[in-house]
């Protein structure tokens, strides 16, 4: 049982027996919100779709939609609009330039525009702005995760599959700014997820349908143009069942990336001055007087926090949530 006092307002310290637990029941509210709202389904109607596949082939069970039969419509018009805007949205490079503003004629700006286009081409930005103008006319919405690449301490962006995002329940204007909290979900291999985060015992999880992989079946007849990573072939087999090699076996990693404006208060003294700046001298030892002070900041500098959780197979593990990394935000420079 989780303690009853965490909330959104007091979260579990980092190090305490409830972080994994919390995290995860965060992120079973956003999925819940979720299942609710039938986004998991309506996205898959729209991926067959854009795949030539009519409703009228698919069944709609518990676990979504499955195709009756492969079958083409004759002209997929949706698919070729949608290729359409695409194009004409991305045909052109975007510019941008940094401007002017402190009035010193330094060459600054032209050197930082310069290293804009340079940031650009090299992260491959025109890729996934093709990327993400395509998920978004197929699905709705697009999720973009900025993101610090460590091999180059360079931003980035990450173009992430709205199957693996899930945002707190609401109606946000800006979910960045106003939501209490929000989740991603990932696969990797096992051997990746130990080693990256220095853990054991990762258990293997295929997570078919929170994923969207059932899209495989709706894609089989499709078109060749890969959207997002939700399909492996190396790794999932039919409907779901995974091989049994262990070498390629995956488990999922939950990011919560969760506001927390905890406060630590330390006290530090320093020398006690006069209103004319001059130290206090006691007149009995001849020493400087001293003052406590007390000192608060945040425990997260910016007030975010990424908690993230894998499942164990340990049995020493409360719950079957284990955390594996906890820390500020990671993208402050």
């Amino acid at each position: 049982m989780i303690d009853p006092r965490w909330s959104l307002n007091l979260l579990p310290p980092k190090g305490h027996a409830d972080v994994a637990a919390y995290a995860y029941s965060l992120f079973d509210v956003a999925r819940l919100e979720k299942e609710r709202l039938n986004k998991p389904e309506s996205w898959l109607a729209n991926y067959a779709m854009y795949r030539g596949q009519s409703l009228n082939n698919f069944t709609q069970g518990k676990k979504g939609y499955s195709p009756r039969k492969n079958t083409l419509t004759p002209v997929n018009l949706l698919f070729s609009n949608i290729e359409r805007t695409v194009s004409n949205i991305t045909a052109r490079i975007p510019t941008g330039e940094v401007v002017d503003l402190d009035g010193v004629q330094d060459d600054v700006e032209s050197v930082m525009s310069i290293q804009l286009k340079k940031w650009w081409k090299e992260s491959d930005q025109q890729k996934k702005t093709r990327d993400t103008a395509r998920q978004m006319e197929i699905y709705g919405p697009t999720v973009e995760k900025p993101v610090r690449n460590p091999a180059t301490n360079q931003p980035d962006i990450l173009v992430t599959d709205p199957f693996q995002f899930f945002p707190a329940p609401g109606n946000w204007d800006d979910v960045s700014l106003e939501a209490p909290f929000i989740c991603f979900a990932y696969l990797d291999y096992i051997s990746n997820i130990e080693s990256s985060f220095n853990v054991k015992d990762i258990a293997a999880e295929d997570a078919y349908d929170l994923m969207g992989q059932s899209r495989e079946d709706a894609g089989k007849a499709g078109s060749n143009i890969p959207l997002g990573n939700y399909s492996d072939a190396v790794v999932v087999g039919n409907k779901g069942e995974s091989t049994d090699d262990r070498k390629i076996e995956r488990g999922i990693i939950i990011e919560v990336w969760v506001r927390d404006n905890r406060e630590t208060t330390t006290h530090t003294a320093q020398p006690l001055v006069d209103e004319t700046g001059t130290v206090v001298v006691d007149e009995v030892t001849g020493l400087p007087m001293e003052q406590q002070l007390a000192i608060t900041k945040k425990v997260c500098p910016d007030g975010i926090r990424k908690i993230t959780i894998s499942k164990s197979k340990d049995p020493k593990v409360k719950g079957e949530w284990v955390v594996i990394d906890d820390c500020p935000n990671p993208n402050i420079n």
